[in-house]
């Protein structure tokens, strides 16, 4: 069951890897020049660069629907309707059009807002909709099934979305925000392990979404926050477990992708390297799982605790800077802690990988 889930997402990302690492190495970029002073964040410039380097995240449903589609047999174009729809201005978060119902049925929107970013969603409705047009294509009448086909594959599937796979998926996350809050309550170094395990299996199924919005509001009531502190070695990890990958396969198109997805991991852009590269080859993907684990429990254990807002990568350490008491013990912690993540996914990828074995999915 895993190795058909991981060959579905990979198939479906496949013809966007070059993209994909492309987008995630500019973003990268702008986060460097941003740090040295070079752009100011929130400058004309850094917003005309970043709305490049971020279109391919925002319109992650447009863009996955269609090699969705083709890998399920869906029309392309219906698929790609599937997706537009999901981003109109209506169901965006911060929109102003009533869309709290449809049919006198409540909707529940992810835990994010809205479907800009998000994968299982998508790639779940496309399928869905392949069902369905394929299960009424030969029992409707030639005559209307030009328009017909589309308009009940696209009708039904588009409130099935709404009211059945997006809740769904948005219960889970609900469900996995509640559980790791008690979990911390219980002892925060098993929720390290347990949330630097599962993140980026989280971050797969766009059910991270759940805990962001309780560890900002912590941040902000409190000035400090605990809750993600476990998943910044998860980034490290897999950059290491990249790196082995680029020195042990004489695969060319593989070894090219390593490069920029190191680059992004580096700055905590890690869909490069996840969708890419470990998922794929499986065996590495586990590695890292395990590596952000362990990290994440010492994180916890050493005391490291969030005052700012920032994302994982490098330019994340200032964030375990104390700004109250200028302490950087936390911040030192999570450096050395983040370079054994490299060093040990490092080294067990590197042992481990086979290039005969590890076939892509």
């Amino acid at each position: 069951m895993f190795t058909s889930f991981v060959s579905i997402v990979t198939g479906v990302f496949a013809p966007w890897l070059g993209i994909l690492s492309a987008m995630g190495l500019l973003k990268g970029l702008l986060s460097i020049l941003v740090t040295i002073g070079v752009l100011a964040n929130g400058s004309s410039t850094y917003n005309v660069l970043y709305s490049l380097g971020d279109s391919f995240f925002y319109f992650m449903p447009v863009l996955l629907a269609y090699t969705a589609s083709k890998k399920f047999g869906l029309s392309e174009i219906t698929g790609l309707l599937i997706g537009v729809s999901l981003l109109y201005p209506y169901l965006i978060k911060g929109a102003e059009a009533d869309v709290s119902t449809i049919f006198g049925i409540a909707i529940q929107m992810p835990a994010s807002g809205d479907y800009s970013t998000s994968v299982i969603p998508i790639i779940i409705s496309v399928w869905f909709a392949s069902k369905i047009e394929k299960a009424i294509k030969t029992k409707m009448p030639e005559s209307i099934k030009l328009f017909a086909v589309p308009f009940v594959v696209l009708t039904i599937t588009f409130i099935a979305t709404i009211l059945i796979i997006g809740p769904v998926a948005s219960y889970a996350a609900n469900v996995l925000g509640k559980v790791a809050v008690a979990i911390y309550n219980f002892s925060p170094i098993i929720l390290g392990a347990v949330i630097g395990f599962f993140w980026q299996i989280l971050v797969i199924f766009g059910l991270h979404w759940a805990v962001i919005p309780i560890a900002i509001a912590n941040l902000f009531n409190s000035g400090f926050e605990r809750l993600l502190v476990g998943t910044f070695a998860c980034t490290f990890a897999q950059v290491g477990a990249v790196f082995a990958i680029y020195l042990k396969t004489k695969d060319k198109k593989l070894k090219s992708l390593c490069f920029p997805a190191i680059a992004s991991g580096l700055v905590g852009v890690t869909e490069p390297a996840i969708y890419g590269l470990t998922l794929p080859k499986k065996k590495p993907f586990v590695v890292t799982c395990i590596v952000g684990g362990i990290s994440g429990a010492l994180l916890m254990a050493t005391g490291v605790t969030t005052y700012n807002l920032a994302g994982n990568g490098v330019f994340g350490y200032t964030a375990y800077i104390n700004t109250t008491t200028n302490d950087i013990t936390g911040m030192i912690y999570a450096i050395i802690i983040s370079i054994a993540s490299v060093v040990v996914s490092f080294f067990l990828v590197y042992f481990i990988y086979n290039e005969k074995t590890e076939k892509m999915v």
